[in-house]
C-alpha cells in the first residue's frame, strides 16, 4: 500500500469502497442485542399506538442473532407474526444486511402485509402479479400460488 502511494498508483473507487466495506464488516463482532428498529421507528410507532411486546423483541433478537435471519415465524394467530417479520426486515435493511427481500403469503393476506409494512415500518413493498419482473424490485410480496407457478418458481429459486 505504501509503495503504491509513493508511486501514485491508485485503485478504482469501487475497489476502495469494497475494501472499506470489508474493513467495517471485520469490526462487526456480531449482533449486539440492540435493535436499531426501536429507535428508528419510535415516533411512527407512538403515532400508530404500537408497542412491541417482549416476546416479539425476543424473537427478532433471536432470528437476527442466533439464526442469522433463517427462521419460520409460526406463532399462534394474533401473536404478532407480521410485527415480528416487519421488525426483522427493517432491522436488516437499517443495518445494510439485506438487498432483496421476498415475502410469501396466502393471496388473501398480500394487501394486508403491504399495508402493515408501509404504515408501521416505512417499508414499501411491491405486490407481485402476472408477468412480474423479479429482478427489478428489492422488497416484494407474492402469493404462495404465484410463487409455485413454474415460470416464477425458477426465478425465485435462483
Amino acid at each position: 500500500m505504501i509503495t503504491g502511494i509513493h508511486r501514485q498508483q491508485w485503485d478504482s473507487w469501487e475497489a476502495f469502497l469494497l475494501r472499506a466495506r470489508a474493513a467495517s464488516l471485520s469490526l462487526f463482532t456480531g449482533f449486539n442485542d440492540q435493535l436499531l428498529v426501536n429507535t428508528y421507528l419510535q415516533e411512527r410507532w407512538r403515532q400508530a399506538g404500537l408497542v412491541p411486546y417482549e416476546h416479539q423483541e425476543a424473537t427478532v433478537k433471536r432470528v437476527i442473532g442466533e439464526l442469522r435471519g433463517r427462521a419460520i415465524l409460526a406463532d399462534e394467530v394474533g401473536l404478532g407474526k407480521t410485527i415480528e417479520a416487519g421488525m426483522i426486515i427493517k432491522e436488516y435493511t437499517l443495518r445494510g444486511l439485506a438487498k432483496k427481500i421476498l415475502i410469501l403469503t396466502p393471496a388473501s393476506l398480500c394487501r394486508q402485509w403491504a399495508a402493515e409494512l408501509s404504515q408501521k415500518f416505512a417499508l414499501y413493498p411491491v405486490l407481485a402479479k402476472g408477468d412480474f419482473n423479479w429482478e427489478r424490485y428489492e422488497l416484494v410480496i407474492a402469493s404462495l400460488d404465484l410463487a409455485k407457478q413454474e415460470k416464477h418458481r425458477r426465478v425465485i429459486e435462483e
